[in-house]
């Protein structure tokens, strides 16, 4: 049987044909681990534009920043505010929605 590997290289973002500096992402865990393990995954595709969090209330701040994030990785499971109460302050306050 014959090991697959992840391909986290340059070569692999190429192949896809992804622009890394034109992604605004934000990461949002309340893990710490998870956190480091999604930024630095981001930072080998050469993904440099990376904000992280650890709860909901910074998250939705910083969607209404000047320059919201174009992809949100974010733990369903928090505490502090649960994931359906993210998603659902998340598109009202990009849509302008009350």
């Amino acid at each position: 049987m014959t090991a697959v590997r992840a391909d986290f290289t340059a070569s692999a973002r190429e192949k896809a044909m992804i622009d890394p500096t034109a992604i605004n992402i934000l990461v949002l865990d309340d893990e710490p681990f998870m956190r480091e393990v999604l930024l630095h995954m981001l930072g080998r595709l050469g993904f440099d534009r990376v904000a992280a969090t650890d709860n909901g209330a910074s998250a939705l701040a910083m969607l209404a920043a000047a320059q919201p994030p174009n992809l949100i990785l974010c733990d369903l499971n928090m505490p502090e505010m649960m994931a359906s109460n993210s998603s659902a302050n998340s598109a009202s306050t990009t849509t302008g929605a009350a």
